[in-house]
């Protein structure tokens, strides 16, 4: 996982039953949120609770039983797993990491304007062929 801990797949979980339970506007916005409040990398420390995530949900109009269930039961979390575990099997180490056609698309300089030129060319053979 991503923190060098547990903590994002109880946020992956969180995210699928913000999805599952609210509007495509209240998962996006907190989506934004838990990234917005993403601690500094830390090797075995935990970055948040499920509690966070819950009521970070309800900043954001995520309410009620179903969700705040969802969450605390990381309902999702056996999903975002094996997420994690296909994109490591398939290479992915990074994000951004963008597939097109099956192929890992790679910035020529590193930076994030490299992945997207790299990706628009990448776009633009597809079409062509």
């Amino acid at each position: 996982t991503n923190l060098g801990n547990r903590s994002s797949l109880p946020a992956a979980s969180a995210f699928a039953c913000a999805v599952e339970h609210g509007t495509p506007e209240q998962a996006l916005d907190f989506h934004d949120l838990v990234y917005e409040r993403q601690p500094e990398e830390t090797p075995g420390q935990e970055a948040w609770s499920n509690d966070d995530l819950v009521a970070w949900g309800n900043e954001v109009g995520l309410e009620g039983d179903a969700y705040e269930s969802c969450v605390q039961d990381e309902g999702f979390v056996d999903w975002a797993q094996n997420v994690d575990d296909s994109a490591g099997e398939a290479g992915v180490s990074a994000t951004p990491t963008v597939f097109v056609n099956g192929e890992q698309i790679e910035s020529a300089d590193g930076t994030i304007g490299g992945t997207v030129t790299a990706f628009e060319a990448a776009v633009e053979a597809a079409r062509s062929s």
